[in-house]
């Protein structure tokens, strides 16, 4: 999984996370809590 695009939503207690691979494809979207993104996105393989 490449995830190529990023897209951060934030708002006041949830912030919601999309992220699409190299065909457009979506691998990800999830509403976090702060806490929770921070662990997920040290987790999260980035494309260079």
């Amino acid at each position: 999984m490449n995830i190529t695009t990023v897209g951060i939503d934030l708002a006041k207690d949830v912030i919601t996370v999309y992220a699409q691979d190299t065909q457009g494809q979506c691998v990800l979207s999830r509403n976090f809590k702060l806490k929770e993104l921070a662990e997920c996105w040290c987790n999260c393989p980035i494309a260079a």
